[in-house]
């Protein structure tokens, strides 16, 4: 599923490389509250100060996604030329006394970025204040020397903790902020797929580690379990629901005012979590129970526990791995399909579900050809008994 929150972020952006790239007339209105140079060759701070100025609501929302798209393509999309890109201007990493800093003067002198300030990249070296008015031909009135050093110092900071880069870069040169916003002319997937990258575990990740300690690989697999071993929409959306812990339960619905009792309702004994409804549950574990009992008076192989009954099985290289997953899915579909049709769980009833399943399956691969055919008896030979039941 789609991050909505970014989703909505990169589609205002999209307001900001319209801004840079056509001369519509609407500009005008934006020009008199904001100095589009400044908001291009500045930092975020100078984007705030433009969010603060506006009254409209939809420009405000499109300088704080601007603000976000700043910091998340600072934090993962750092290049060795982007330090050099990277404004002195309201640049809130670049600080004296804890604030960011803006001198128009030198501003206006196309003094703009940290290259701007490095006179030998090879040795690493900076402008001293005599050289640095000599390229820039500035008035020595205009700024002084503890004015230039303390700018400088700031900067030496910022770059304290990386290698400078051996090269000078060569004008003219696009602005760090608004670079992201000339690669493409249109649609908004890149600033989607930048501000998505902010790594934050999904919610139903961290609910179910509290109980089964899970590291990343297995989490992989499990996200993509439901999507490999069947088409079936309906299997697949229940342990999507699963997996991130959004499946609807007598607990949630309680705390939302929508049930009168958070009590599960097959057994009216336990509160209703997921965990619950489909393993912990008495009539869930006695229908297992009676089920696996079917199997080795079948002499069918079919072991799971807890954990690889509600996210699966994880062993691709078994030959019957598509349909013994199948099999659990139909199992925990079954077991909510009762529960939200308040009736009791049988295994004559379970058993004519799988069974309607396998046939159908069967249909659709012999009618598909011999290659079909022979895939579905292999992966499906070991279930072959509980059909003729």
């Amino acid at each position: 599923m789609i991050n909505l929150k970014a989703y909505v972020d990169s589609l205002k952006l999209c307001w900001i490389r319209r801004l840079y790239q056509t001369t519509a007339k609407w500009q005008v209105i934006l020009k008199s509250f904001i100095n589009i140079d400044v908001l291009a060759n500045c930092g975020e701070d100078y984007v705030q100060i433009c969010q603060k100025k506006m009254k409209n609501k939809f420009w405000i929302d499109v300088f704080k996604a601007w603000n976000r798209l700043i910091f998340m393509n600072e934090k993962y999309t750092f290049r060795e030329d982007s330090i050099l890109k990277s404004p002195i201007w309201f640049n809130r990493n670049i600080t004296i006394g804890r604030k960011s800093v803006f001198t128009k003067s030198l501003f206006e002198k196309n003094v703009l970025t940290v290259n701007d300030l490095i006179k030998d990249h090879s040795l690493g070296d900076f402008y001293t204040f005599h050289e640095f008015l000599q390229t820039y031909n500035i008035t020595p009135g205009t700024t002084n020397f503890l004015h230039y050093h303390s700018i400088l110092s700031a900067v030496k900071q910022f770059l304290s903790s990386v290698e400078i880069p051996k090269s000078k870069l060569q004008y003219p040169l696009v602005p760090l902020n608004i670079e992201v916003f000339l690669r493409k002319r249109k649609g908004s997937r890149d600033f989607y797929n930048i501000l998505i990258q902010n790594n934050i575990i999904p919610t139903g990740k961290v609910k179910w580690n509290k109980e089964f300690e899970l590291n990343d690989a297995t989490w992989a697999q499990i996200y993509k379990t439901p999507f490999v071993v069947t088409k079936n929409t309906k299997l697949q959306w229940i342990q999507y629901r699963i997996n991130h812990h959004i499946l609807t339960t007598n607990s949630f619905l309680f705390k939302a005012h929508l049930a009168i009792t958070p009590r599960c309702i097959l057994c009216n004994a336990e509160t209703e979590t997921i965990i619950h409804a489909l393993w912990e549950c008495q009539e869930v574990q006695t229908l297992l129970v009676g089920f696996t009992i079917l199997l080795d008076a079948l002499l069918i192989p079919f072991a799971f526990n807890k954990q690889s009954f509600i996210f699966g099985l994880l062993s691709p290289n078994s030959i019957s791995y598509k349909a013994d997953n199948e099999i659990l899915l139909l199992i925990k579909q079954y077991i909510y399909s009762m529960r939200c049709l308040h009736k009791s769980l049988n295994i004559n009833s379970l058993i004519s579900t799988i069974k309607d399943y396998y046939n159908l399956q069967k249909y659709i691969a012999y009618s598909q050809g011999e290659r079909v055919r022979e895939k579905f008896e292999k992966e499906w030979k070991k279930w072959e008994k509980i059909s003729n039941l």
